[in-house]
């Protein structure tokens, strides 16, 4: 992906739109896939910093293991494979919180990591055959 420079009215618009998605509802609710489909369309639009910018914000918001997994989906479609990394290391404390899905969390993480760092996904899968429960995990993680 190319940065290119955007068009002031691009900015101005992005800007507004920026502080709506990261605002908090009545509720405190902030809906971390509306930040993700917004940094879609800065990249897009060909700011891939300000993209990158705007997805590490959902950190911030990341109450669980699942809501930073669009994240490190994105972070490895574009080949952001150090911050990947780092993102992983900081989710794992995230996933031994989770009522369900513990195996599959750790298996998500292990994939990301497989070309990445080889040890650690070795140990990533380790944790996951260790916390698998059921069938559909085991049959996963074969």
């Amino acid at each position: 992906m190319i940065n290119k420079k955007l068009k002031p009215q691009q900015i101005k618009t992005f800007k507004q739109r920026e502080e709506e998605v990261l605002k908090a509802d009545e509720d405190g609710f902030v809906d971390i896939r509306n930040i993700e489909w917004f940094a879609d369309e800065i990249f897009a639009a060909g700011d891939k910093a300000w993209g990158l910018e705007i997805l590490l914000k959902i950190e911030d918001f990341a109450e669980n293991f699942y809501d930073l997994e669009g994240v490190m989906d994105r972070l490895d479609k574009l080949n952001e494979k150090d911050r990947l990394l780092t993102l992983i290391k900081k989710a794992e404390p995230l996933i031994e919180k989770e009522d369900y899905g513990v195996s599959g969390c750790y298996l998500s993480s292990a994939n990301y990591m497989v070309s990445i760092d080889e040890k650690y996904a070795r140990e990533l899968y380790a944790k996951s055959k260790e916390k698998a429960v059921d069938f559909n995990e085991f049959n996963s993680l074969a």
